[in-house]
């Protein structure tokens, strides 16, 4: 999956990671990036990309998306 630009600087792990913790907490973006690494516009970035791809991986399984821990 190569995508043109400035390569990520977190690893997939990590961003992905970031993707499920913010489903699965009641956090804020904003309240998110400082505690993984990333700008808070980086991890926007990060979910926009990388939350249908985690989805789709997903498909045909149980996924709740909007229950906090």
């Amino acid at each position: 999956m190569s995508r043109p630009g400035r390569p990520w600087s977190l690893p997939l792990e990590d961003r992905v990671l970031l993707v499920v913790t913010y489903w699965r907490t009641n956090l804020t973006l904003r309240q998110l990036a400082p505690l993984s690494g990333p700008r808070t516009c980086s991890a926007g970035e990060i979910l926009a990309v990388l939350a249908d791809h985690v989805l789709q991986l997903r498909q045909g399984h149980a996924l709740v998306r909007d229950f906090p821990l």
